[in-house]
């Protein structure tokens, strides 16, 4: 027990570690709104994937009572979605596990009479520091499509406002004929 404790333990420090912002390149190409939505996918689809690598070995030990509890059952289906190998992420996924199917997890836990205290507490707080890391990925993600969106309008308005009208550049190079 003391192994899956000290296991569980540096399984979250990883997580949680995963989850920090890190700074993004300064190329020319990163601004590009394309390219930004696709790298916050990136750090996205890595941050569910650290996640995942965390909480299903960490419940692995437990699947057999997890498994057997109506409860669970929804959690599971959106935990399958959310770590399928190779798979696209699927956002209502994660919406729904960060929403619903985590609280509703970690009540089924609370039920599940052939759990000890210790077991119960590991499950939860799995449960838990999987919730929050998603959460923060997403956030994260949504931040960063939202900046490159608002970066690529900007851009655009930017450009559009220092264009020459039509009206005008007849104007400028008449007089430059003259």
């Amino acid at each position: 027990m003391k192994k899956l404790i000290a296991a569980f333990a540096a399984g979250l420090a990883a997580l949680v570690m995963s989850g920090c912002a890190v700074t993004g390149s300064t190329s020319a190409t990163a601004t590009n709104p394309a390219v930004v939505a696709q790298q916050a996918a990136e750090k996205f689809q890595s941050a569910v994937t650290a996640a995942c690598n965390v909480i299903q070995p960490t419940i692995q030990p437990f699947a057999i009572l997890l498994n057997a509890s109506p409860g669970f059952a929804t959690f599971n289906g959106d935990l399958t979605l959310a770590c399928a190998i190779n798979s696209t992420i699927n956002l209502t996924s994660i919406d729904s596990i960060i929403d619903s199917s985590t609280t509703a997890a970690q009540t089924a836990v609370s039920n599940i009479a052939s759990l000890n205290a210790t077991d119960q507490a590991v499950v939860k707080a799995a449960l838990g520091a999987f919730q929050g890391a998603l959460k923060n990925a997403l956030n994260q993600y949504k931040s960063a499509v939202a900046a490159a969106n608002l970066a690529a309008t900007t851009t655009a308005t930017s450009a559009a406002a220092s264009a020459p009208t039509a009206a005008s550049a007849p104007a400028a190079a008449s007089a430059t004929l003259q």
